[in-house]
């Protein structure tokens, strides 16, 4: 089994930053040092997932409603990906989210995302035991 370690952290409210260090086999083309896709993403949900969560205040279940994910362009060679994902809304049950990976420059972005999340019935309101 391959493994892949995130680390999640953020000192700020609304906000949850998670780094994904390099390992080669997210390589889809080793040759040339080109990441697959899917990892970032999975990063970038996760970022935001837990954004919303901290948003909300509690860890309650959700789901994912909507990601759209602009990919710009593959990763560094060995660099670790940073995520930052923010929610940015919350309304009794949807989170509106965004987010960008980077791979050490904010401001040249791996990707961006912006999606919508739905909590089930919220505990924090005596709903789901």
């Amino acid at each position: 089994m391959r493994r892949s370690s995130v680390a999640c952290g953020s000192k700020a409210p609304r906000v949850s930053i998670d780094a994904m260090p390099f390992t080669a086999h997210l390589l889809v083309d080793p040759d040339h040092g080109i990441w697959a896709s899917g990892p970032i993403i999975t990063l970038m949900d996760t970022a935001v997932g837990m954004a919303s969560m901290l948003t909300r205040g509690a860890f309650e279940p959700h789901a994912t409603l909507d990601l759209r994910t602009d990919y710009v362009r593959s990763p560094k060679p060995e660099a670790t990906v940073t995520a930052r994902g923010e929610c940015y809304r919350m309304t009794r049950q949807i989170a509106f989210v965004r987010g960008l990976a980077h791979d050490g420059d904010p401001a040249d972005p791996i990707a961006h995302v912006t999606g919508t999340f739905m909590f089930a019935a919220s505990k924090l309101a005596g709903g789901w035991q």
